[in-house]
């Protein structure tokens, strides 16, 4: 008689025993530092971050998103952190603050 879901971001490290059904896809968007040489650019191609130094978050609050964005951006090889922050709103303003490049969805850049 009852019913538990809820909203996760996918890819899942470890889905268990659950059932999943995706709802919605979101394209991942490069936060980049408004004098940064990339950022008047209308599209950031994933070879023009590999040697930039990044903002990331730690990988344990979410490994699926994480490998995921590694996996597509970075073709697998570590990025270059140059900071670590607890989620996506510190993220966004430490690349404004000038600590590197970051990369997110469109809707958490916004």
């Amino acid at each position: 008689g009852s019913v538990d879901a809820a909203f996760v971001r996918l890819p899942l490290e470890d889905a268990g025993g659950l059932g999943l059904v995706e709802v919605g896809a979101e394209p991942l968007v490069a936060a980049l530092p408004t004098r940064h040489r990339l950022a008047r650019r209308p599209r950031v191609a994933p070879a023009d971050l590999a040697r930039e130094r990044m903002v990331f978050w730690p990988r344990a609050q979410g490994p699926g998103f994480y490998d995921l964005i590694v996996a597509s951006v970075f073709g697998g090889a570590a990025p270059d952190i140059a900071r670590v922050e607890p989620d996506t709103e510190h993220m966004v303003r430490a690349v404004a603050e000038g600590h590197g490049c970051a990369v997110t969805t469109q809707s958490r850049a916004s």
